[in-house]
């Protein structure tokens, strides 16, 4: 486990602190970035947005633009 999941880095502990409108997204098969760090912030940060894109990686806002550009202006509208 990194230090970050295990709660003993730093900035990771201050994540649940965070109040801004925070959305997470990642492909469920990123290998980078498992997706169980996806979960983890969303518990984190109190009213986290989660989207997982199946079956995408690492580049999973490429691999699924068409629908991952109309969340981000959603978003951020």
């Amino acid at each position: 486990m990194n230090l970050w999941l295990d709660g003993t880095d730093p900035a990771g502990q201050k994540t649940a602190a965070i109040s801004a409108p925070t959305l997470i997204a990642d492909g469920t098969i990123d290998r980078l970035d498992p997706v169980a760090n996806g979960h983890a912030l969303a518990q984190l940060i109190r009213g986290a947005r989660l989207t997982l894109y199946p079956d995408a990686g690492h580049a999973f806002l490429f691999q699924d633009e068409n629908e991952f550009v109309p969340l981000i202006e959603s978003f951020l509208g």
